[in-house]
């Protein structure tokens, strides 16, 4: 999604990054002249990408680059794709509030567009998401439990939830 490279002295001044689901983790992107063997005397640039993940928040921190070489980019701008997102609450870039996103509800997509930045500053990306409240109760005691219709009048028993839909509501201790 990056775009094409016309020739090895080119670096894209807009970089795509695509973030899919999963754990913390982080990468690195390598950069160097590109046509030359200076990388191999310490002529190259490293920038750590790092995602951090809880139930209400997402956080994308791309670090300050590290080295340098002949040509590298004092600034670039990032368009970051969110796979499996929800719609998010708020996007902050640098503790920023910030309106330049979109959502597609149908792909579960998050776009984010981060301006220009200076390539030794540390950019934050911040999603807040609306909590669900429910966590990992693999742990924990069932302390009670509860049926209800759709009309949300309590049920005496889950019988009364036999061959309808209805909602069961668990509240969990440690």
């Amino acid at each position: 999604c990056n775009p094409v490279v016309e020739n090895l002295k080119t670096r894209p001044a807009d970089l795509h990054l695509l973030v899919v689901p999963g754990a913390d983790g982080e990468t690195s992107l390598y950069e160097d002249e590109g046509d030359t063997q200076n990388y191999t005397t310490g002529g190259y640039t490293t920038t750590l990408i790092r995602q951090q993940r809880t139930d209400h928040e997402l956080l994308l921190t791309i670090e300050p680059r590290q080295g340098q070489f002949d040509g590298m980019l004092a600034e670039r701008s990032y368009q970051v794709q969110l796979l499996a997102e929800e719609m998010p609450q708020s996007v902050r870039i640098n503790d920023l509030v910030v309106d330049s996103w979109s959502y597609d509800a149908d792909q579960r997509m998050l776009t984010v567009t981060i301006p220009s930045t200076p390539c030794d500053e540390t950019v934050t990306l911040s999603v807040q998401r609306a909590t669900t409240g429910i966590q990992n109760v693999e742990n924990r005691k069932m302390q009670q439990e509860h049926y209800y219709d759709l009309q949300g009048r309590r049920l005496s028993s889950q019988s009364g939830l036999q061959n309808t839909v209805g909602i069961v509501r668990r509240t969990w201790i440690s």
